[in-house]
């Protein structure tokens, strides 16, 4: 049921027609959107990304008709179009497959696939050439020649980049960071860093970039997690908003901050943003809320709010800014909007789910804090902590719980008992967690079962749905497994790590490198780690994937493997010499030590299911 306040929208009533009359009396006036989303488009095609699908889709929004659909690497996300000369192309990213995919924007036809490097993420274009790449996973940015398909340069980033823009005429490259509100700023003619600009600490989950070249500024859409508060509630954990930076004063300017739920009914998610109107409003696409927000940026006010399709991730806005396209990725379907009137006139389906039905249907409640079954007037999903089922990296003190970082999703099917504590013996148990902190009414009829107690499977299909799409989470492999170069440190850390000397294995045995069992249920004092809390056991936790962790031991106090054996004295490492160290770590994130799966050329690309013009 929509969670959508009457009262909210009865308050906005009043003033939007002169508002929308405002607005509508501007002539032709040219939108401007992020391009670090699933989609983009032309005057009347929308070029669409299915993560979950492995494929790209052009839809003619007039007609309604898809005129095709391509099959391209593992788990693309972003795409960006790019018009030079005679060529018409979209770029796309494919995290699993190292590259970015070069498609003809009117045959659909790949033009050349681009192995950037591993795990790219956000980019974008200068000077229509060359091509700039976040590469999340190994901590760099990349710069290729779009014509020769040369390396330029790769240059290390701080941790986890996620989301990079070019000023051409700044001569400046920024880069965003997932886990944290910095931004580090390079010189595009030397592509060194040249300042880092400081956000905030409760900064999380950046993953796009709107730059105002006019004013020199960038638009941040982002998460607050406040995990510094003592005794963080569902009304204040974890909160919206859209930061912005002063690029001539390199800092955050505070007083523009859009603190989105304090704007009229909270929101949950920004994941893209768009201008329009001359840049005197902005749309921001709450991916978790299923809803947009109009705001106006020179009063700092909300105008309205409307409802969108199942966890929406892009925004194209036409070029008289009078229509804006939203791509509902978890519905695969395209919201057509009118600018006018604020309305959604038209919801267009552009694919079928991919994923088994249950899987999906726990897909979306993972994701949605629309629900009141799951949330409480849109506060909390479950992703908001867990993004793509990973770790937001926070360390939180929940109600009666000590201090503890938030776990990877990932792979915790198949090393129960779950959480640090051990005190779930089944994924259903999230049930408890869902009505006493998110302070949703539940998946199920009835009241859970205790923790550890009678089984709360088939107590709602929904219930189900969810622990299977917990279950469906993987791991990725390693981008560090598959390095040539790499594989004599990793095999010495091998046998490092299965000495007797360091007995890693006592505690860490593979292939789940883990302990843990339901059987044995083993736990260990914290007073293993120098500064934990007396008394407190703790789940062993397994080493698998720990490549995507941002933080390291249950206080998420070590940034770095370095610093869990250097600083923490974990284990029986500290003799090692500092060779030896990197060897260890080296295997370590190689972890899941999986060879990747050889993936088609440019060449090699046909399939039954391509739709062509």
């Amino acid at each position: 049921m929509n969670c959508k306040s009457l009262l909210l929208r009865s308050s906005i009533r009043t003033g939007l027609a002169a508002v929308i009359g405002l607005f509508a009396s501007s002539a032709t006036l040219l939108g401007q959107a992020a391009t670090q989303s699933i989609l983009t488009g032309g005057p009347e095609d929308a070029f669409i990304v299915r993560p979950y699908a492995a494929r790209v889709v052009r839809l003619h929004v007039p007609s309604r008709r898809v005129v095709w659909e391509r099959k391209v690497g593992a788990r693309p996300h972003f795409i960006q179009r790019l018009r030079r000369d005679e060529e018409d192309a979209l770029l796309v990213s494919c995290e699993l497959d190292s590259a970015i995919w070069m498609l003809d924007a009117e045959s659909g036809n790949v033009i050349r696939r681009i192995p950037v490097g591993p795990t790219p993420w956000g980019f974008d274009v200068l000077e229509g050439r060359y091509l700039v790449v976040a590469l999340h996973s190994v901590h760099q940015a990349a710069v290729w020649d779009l014509d020769s398909g040369a390396l330029l340069r790769r240059v290390a980033t701080d941790r986890f980049p996620s989301a990079v823009r070019v000023s051409q005429v700044r001569g400046e490259l920024y880069v965003a960071h997932f886990y944290d509100g910095d931004i580090e700023v390079f010189s595009t003619s030397g592509w060194m860093r040249i300042s880092r600009i400081q956000g905030e600490p409760t900064s999380n989950q950046v993953s796009t970039l709107l730059l105002l070249s006019r004013n020199g500024r960038l638009m941040v859409p982002h998460n607050r997690s406040n995990s510094h508060l003592p005794d963080p509630r569902f009304v204040n954990a974890v909160l919206p908003a859209v930061s912005v930076v002063d690029l001539e004063r390199r800092e955050y300017d505070r007083a523009r901050k859009l603190r989105l739920s304090f704007l009229g009914q909270p929101v949950n998610g920004p994941e893209a943003l768009a201008l329009f109107r001359g840049g005197k409003a902005l749309i921001s696409v709450n991916s978790r809320s299923n809803d947009l927000s109009l705001i106006d940026l020179e009063k700092g006010i909300l105008i309205r709010e409307i409802e969108v399709g199942a966890f929406p991730l892009g925004i194209h806005v036409g070029r008289r800014g009078r229509t804006a396209w939203i791509a509902n990725s978890h519905e695969h379907t395209l919201s057509v909007i009118d600018l006018v009137d604020w309305t959604e006139k038209d919801r267009i389906p552009y694919g079928e789910e991919p994923l088994d039905p249950q899987v999906a249907r726990g897909r979306d409640l993972f994701h949605d804090a629309d629900s009141a079954r799951m949330a409480r007037n849109q506060w909390l999903s479950c992703s908001n902590c867990h993004p793509r089922g990973l770790s937001d990296g926070r360390t939180w003190k929940l109600p009666g719980k000590p201090r503890l970082r938030t776990k990877t999703l990932r792979g915790g099917g198949s090393t129960l008992p779950a959480g640090w504590l051990a005190d779930r013996d089944e994924m259903q148990d999230e049930e408890i967690f869902i009505r006493e902190f998110m302070q949703g009414t539940g998946l199920s009829p009835t009241p859970p079962h205790p923790r550890m107690g009678r089984p709360n499977r088939a107590l709602s299909p929904d219930l189900d749905a969810l622990s299977a799409y917990l279950l469906w989470l993987k791991i990725d492999p390693s981008p560090f497994a598959g390095d040539e170069a790499s594989r004599a440190r990793i095999s010495r850390g091998r046998e490092l790590f299965r000495s007797k000397r360091l007995a890693c294995e006592t505690c860490h045995p593979g292939p789940a490198y883990t302990i843990s069992s339901l059987e044995a249920n083993p736990r260990l004092p914290a007073v293993t780690e120098p500064g934990g809390e007396s008394g407190m056991l703790l789940d062993v936790p397994s080493l698998l994937g720990l490549h995507s962790q941002p933080s390291y031991l249950h206080h998420g106090r070590a940034a770095t493997l370095s610093d869990v054996f250097r600083r923490w004295g974990h284990g029986n490492a500290g003799s090692l010499s500092e060779g030896q160290l990197q060897d260890l770590e080296a295997f370590l994130l190689s972890l899941p030590e999986e060879p990747r799966q050889d993936l088609p050329s440019a060449s090699e690309t046909s399939d039954p299911l391509d739709r062509r013009p």
